[in-house]
């Protein structure tokens, strides 16, 4: 399982590493660009091809002209997979969604039936998003993270599938509960605040008060970022999964949280950079991440900490903490080394 903050504006807020935008992640995650789903299939391409005919197939420069980097192509691939199916899934329901809305937004729109338009949006929403091709597509790629890290470990190494099993379980309950909850927590609030800047001052019953809502439920429906999050914490707490029941077997008792280290490296991330524990105690704290029924108690057990935070602990409060292995924020890179 895990958890991000649902209530964070993902595509119009300043988003950081334990909320602290002074020396959190040193504005990986402001607000995000405009991705479009395109780019993303390209992307998710450009490392297929990678991953499949070798380094040589795809070199760094030319990753670089996809927005990917050297240190990308542990997971990534698989988060891109994952991302794709939930964006795909939620272009799929915009026309349902502004053919609710749409009709009432005119120069003398009420708020009170837009207000009841937007509820009922959000009940379609809940009712038709995380179809069974999405899950079955967003599993798929969360199988793939999971054996690209018992790969990356020891490819003669097997899983016993109840192992790899429960943490595909688990992110898929996580998926499911996340894709649920966009349009309640992302697309309603920015609506709700558009339709009352719409209806008062000088903007009320003019052309410029219902474009703003117009523009607004365009943003949220074609969002990106929020996806592309939910895909990145799923693939990485997958692979980390491999990679740590790969350890075990082959008896490994410590690891290295290992940073890509550019000019796009988190302050976390940074300071984490060459820590090593046990191999167990984080086996130990992926078993129970993997098991949540809720994937917001994630946040009591693995708390994605600030800066602040981070520096005045020791390793072992760290462990104890439950921070110990990526992700530490949103859109993390970071990775683990055996040892």
């Amino acid at each position: 399982m895990f958890w991000i903050d649902v209530d964070q504006d993902l595509l119009g807020e300043h988003q950081t590493c334990g909320g602290d935008p002074d020396v959190g992640c040193n504005g990986l995650h402001g607000p995000e660009p405009d991705i479009t789903l395109n780019d993303m299939s390209v992307q998710a391409t450009a490392l297929a091809v990678r991953r499949s005919q070798g380094a040589a197939a795809m070199p760094d420069s030319a990753l670089r002209s996809f927005g990917l980097g050297p240190g990308d192509d542990l997971f990534a691939e698989y988060e891109l997979e994952a991302a794709l199916a939930m964006a795909e899934e939620a272009m799929a329901l915009a026309p349902e969604i502004r053919a609710i809305l749409t009709p009432l937004l005119t120069e003398n729109m009420r708020a009170d039936d837009v207000y009841e338009a937007i509820y009922k949006a959000d009940r379609l929403w809940r009712a038709k998003s995380w179809q069974k091709g999405t899950a079955q597509r967003f599993s798929e790629a969360m199988t793939n993270a999971v054996a690209a890290g018992v790969y990356k470990t020891n490819s003669a190494v097997f899983l016993d599938p109840i192992f790899r099993n429960r943490i595909i379980d688990g992110m898929v309950r996580a998926g499911k509960y996340y894709t649920n909850e966009y349009f309640n927590r992302q697309a309603m609030p920015a609506l709700i605040s558009a339709v009352e800047r719409a209806v008062s001052g000088d903007m009320a019953g003019s052309r410029a008060g219902y474009k703003i809502v117009q523009e607004t439920l365009n943003a949220r429906l074609k969002s990106v970022p929020y996806w592309q999050v939910v895909a990145n914490v799923a693939a990485s707490r997958s692979y980390h999964y491999g990679v740590l029941r790969a350890g075990v077997s082959l008896g490994k008792r410590t690891y290295q949280y290992t940073a890509v280290m550019d000019e796009r490296t988190s302050t976390i991330c940074a300071a984490l950079h060459g820590t090593t524990w046990s191999v167990d105690s984080a086996m130990s704290l992926m078993d129970q991440i993997a098991q949540l029924e809720d994937p917001e108690d994630v946040k009591d057990i693995a708390p994605w900490p600030s800066v602040k935070e981070l520096l005045a602990m020791s390793d072992d409060d760290l462990r104890l903490l439950g921070v110990m292995v990526p992700p530490m924020h949103p859109r993390c890179r970071s990775t683990i080394i055996l040892l």
